[in-house]
């Protein structure tokens, strides 16, 4: 486990507010809370990886055009994120204090759209619903059914 210090939260608060993209993201039924910077060089991502241990880089990645064409004039770029609800409000939590008023206000938006996204939730047949890691709610009794109608159609498909 790393020891944070305030100069290290302090120059991560200063790079997220010059380069950070925080959102919320709703694929397959699920809502994300994310936080994301893309960059060039990939030495400056790792000093967050050094803060942060859970986040990660990927890539090397090509920038894409209006039609997804790759734009060969733009270097490739690396991305750092951190997408497990859990961390990104530990990450959001630990530079709070240096981030200035718009990236507090793109957090705050980012975080009411998932709230929302959360509060629509509902099982009209169960009360059973529980949080996933995600930060996602779900009903307990409907995964379990679904769960086991997909082991009986695999099942069925084996010799």
């Amino acid at each position: 486990m790393t020891i944070l210090n305030r100069e290290d939260l302090a120059w991560a608060a200063g790079f997220f507010d010059g380069e950070c993209n925080f959102f919320s993201q709703q694929k397959k039924g699920h809502t994300r809370f994310i936080i994301q910077i893309g960059q060039k060089y990939p030495q400056v991502l790792e000093n967050l990886v050094r803060i942060f241990p859970f986040s990660r880089i990927t890539g090397p990645y090509e920038h894409r055009g209006k039609y997804r064409f790759p734009k060969k004039s733009q270097p490739m770029y690396y991305r750092w994120s951190v997408q497990d609800f859990e961390h990104a409000q530990y990450v959001v939590a630990c530079v709070w204090p240096w981030l200035g008023e718009v990236k507090k206000e793109q957090i705050k938006s980012a975080l009411g759209f998932l709230r929302t996204q959360r509060n629509t939730f509902s099982c009209n047949v169960h009360n059973n619903f529980k949080i996933d890691r995600r930060g996602n709610p779900y009903c307990r009794s409907c995964r379990s059914e679904q769960t086991d109608k997909s082991w009986v159609t695999r099942r069925r498909k084996l010799p």
